[in-house]
């Protein structure tokens, strides 16, 4: 990844496609490169079933198709709307915000969508409150 680069969560919710709508037409003026990534974190016991820990439950074959037919649409879509942006995915099975925080250092901007449900005056996600405060 370079400077070059950027970085788009991307879950398929209304924000994300903001977002990556903004990402593309931002490479499309700079030349950079758009990395869009989706993470996920399985938990590792279920709370809510017992009082004691079960066995992770980590995804299926079909959560990991569906996830990577996302992603493949986003692509799609962006070869059609940007067809000069180089594109790439990544799936991470790991929490989004610590993700995002990790890909952001080695790339030139980071660009998330926002639901407005968090009590960062209602403009900030969940994913993206963390985000925001490591940016040093």
């Amino acid at each position: 990844m370079s400077a070059r680069t950027i970085v788009v969560g991307y879950d398929r919710s209304v924000g994300a496609r903001s977002a990556a709508a903004w990402a593309l037409d931002e490479a499309a003026r700079t030349g950079a490169s758009v990395d869009f990534i989706y993470a996920y974190e399985w938990p590792t016991w279920a709370p809510a079933t017992a009082t004691m820990a079960a066995p992770g439950v980590w995804p299926d074959g079909e959560t990991d198709r569906a996830v990577h037919g996302m992603l493949n649409e986003v692509v799609r879509n962006a070869r059609t709307t940007h067809p000069a942006v180089r594109t790439r995915t990544s799936i991470v099975h790991a929490g989004a915000a610590i993700s995002l925080i990790e890909r952001s250092e080695g790339a030139g901007l980071i660009a998330l969508g926002s639901r407005g449900i968090s009590g960062v005056a209602g403009l900030l996600g969940s994913v993206s409150v963390p985000a925001l405060c490591s940016v040093r």
